[in-house]
């Protein structure tokens, strides 16, 4: 859960690895191993990192974070879904207005 949490957080601060890598006074190869879960930060980068992001240690470590990108594109098919149901249903309400 880490690694996917560290990419969330970066990524949502639109930092690359080494971007982030400078704010924290680590190397970039370190960002890259413990976002593929090679290995993790101690605890002194564990706190420098929820410092950062403005977050709790917790949130950083156990919370699976949901992907707002994912959101944003399951309700964009909901609106697409909408979008083309409401005039399919109105064609048919009025085409069986004219049958009667």
């Amino acid at each position: 859960m880490f690694a996917k949490n560290l990419i969330f957080y970066r990524e949502n601060q639109n930092l690359s690895q080494e971007e982030l890598a400078q704010k924290l006074s680590v190397s970039k190869q370190s960002i890259y191993k413990w976002e593929k879960g090679i290995c993790y930060p101690d605890i002194n980068n564990l706190i420098n990192i929820a410092n950062y992001f403005n977050i709790n240690i917790d949130s950083l470590i156990n919370k699976e974070i949901k992907s707002k990108k994912k959101k944003s594109q399951l309700e964009l098919l909901l609106s697409l879904i909408k979008t083309i149901t409401i005039p399919i249903i109105l064609i048919i309400i009025f085409t069986e207005k004219k049958k009667l």
